[in-house]
């Protein structure tokens, strides 16, 4: 072809290629000099992962994986639960105003958190849900602004980065929760939909759903933390047909609690910490007998599940459609009439009986 032949020692080359790998090297040192936000999480997860694919194994050794890992709290997240005192007010507000109505977080256990000094070492999870408890008081001017709050922002943010380090606990379920609340109050839909199964899935992975399923929770250490555990999932059950009212053929997330499941307790007796009696109240008992305002929401819940089991069932034989229709209608009204007898009945299980009118 003409051409003059040249061959190059390739010297060139081998020293722009050692150049090319230095810099690689030091890039890599020093990204490995940086602390993670998230911490190391590798070994927290994995935990999980086998907690998950032999929880037997985890069962039998007494070795549950833990429910935290070393964490961060962002710069960000920091900024939006403000200084001690705004805690201290945001949480003591919290307990006046959404507490009465949805008492799922053990008032003692915050009264102990929030003492002076001890905030500042508060962990991920609770930051996480300071946020969501100062969230749900949170009044935005309409929906679209209450979606786009840097506050609501900052709770979906600071969850998701929670889940991915690793961290399963009651604070970061309750907080779940808290934030379904939210965005069904102002009318966030279909997230709130989503935040609600997010939330039953938390819920049965950690075992609230049944005390023989694999627990990723220690052993309760009183009576107080067994109730708290109780209220949060019979929360998440209550919202689950709450929010399946609204549309048709809707299946539940969770399941009708057995007979055997135990209803909430008195409410001011587990705010005090005082042990209530060991007879405890089963959804099988019968209406007339007492329970708590938070109880009778828990007894509503469990009557709109049925009705709505029964609209979204179709059965071939008609008669059996009547007879569940008189059934459930019997029952409804009957335990309407038992929560509207008394005058002062009605302000106490004021909420008990929304329900029942759904």
């Amino acid at each position: 072809l003409n051409r003059a032949c040249s061959y190059n020692d390739g010297r060139g080359q081998s020293e722009t290629l050692r150049r090319r790998v230095e810099e690689l090297e030091t890039c890599v040192a020093s990204r490995g000099s940086v602390t993670l936000q998230g911490g190391d999480v590798d070994g927290s997860l994995l935990r999980y992962q086998k907690f998950f694919i032999d929880s037997d194994l985890y069962t039998e050794l007494n070795t549950l994986p833990s429910s935290l890992t070393i964490y961060t709290i962002p710069p960000s997240v920091l900024r939006e639960l403000g200084s001690s005192q705004e805690r201290r007010e945001a949480v003591s507000t919290y307990f006046e105003t959404i507490h009465p109505w949805m008492p799922i977080v053990s008032k003692q256990k915050w009264q102990r958190l929030l003492r002076v000094g001890s905030e500042n070492a508060m962990r991920p999870d609770q930051a996480l849900l300071l946020l969501a408890m100062k969230l749900i008081q949170h009044v935005p001017t309409d929906t679209i602004h209450a979606a786009r709050s840097s506050l609501y922002t900052a709770v979906r943010e600071f969850s998701t980065a929670l889940e991915m380090a690793g961290v399963y606990s009651l604070y970061r379920l309750q907080s779940s929760v808290l934030t379904t609340l939210y965005e069904i109050g102002h009318g966030i839909f279909p997230p709130a939909y989503m935040s609600l199964g997010h939330s039953v899935t938390q819920a049965i992975a950690l075992g609230l759903h049944d005390d023989e399923a694999p627990q990723m929770l220690e052993k309760p250490r009183n009576w107080v933390e067994w109730e708290e555990r109780l209220r949060t999932w019979w929360a998440v059950r209550i919202i689950d047909r709450f929010i399946a009212v609204g549309g048709n053929n809707r299946p539940l997330f969770t399941e009708d609690p057995r007979p055997n499941s135990h209803l909430p307790a008195d409410d001011d007796a587990w705010d005090r910490g005082e042990l209530t009696s060991p007879e405890r109240m089963l959804i099988s008992f019968p209406h007339q007998l007492a329970a708590s305002p938070f109880g009778r929401v828990a007894q509503a819940a469990h009557l709109l599940g049925q009705v709505i089991r029964h609209c979204n069932e179709q059965p071939a034989d008609l008669r059996e459609v009547e007879a569940n229709i008189e059934s459930l209608s019997k029952l409804a009204n009957s335990f309407l009439e038992l929560l509207t007898n008394e005058n002062e009945n009605v302000f106490h299980f004021r909420d008990a009986i929304a329900i029942c009118f759904r």
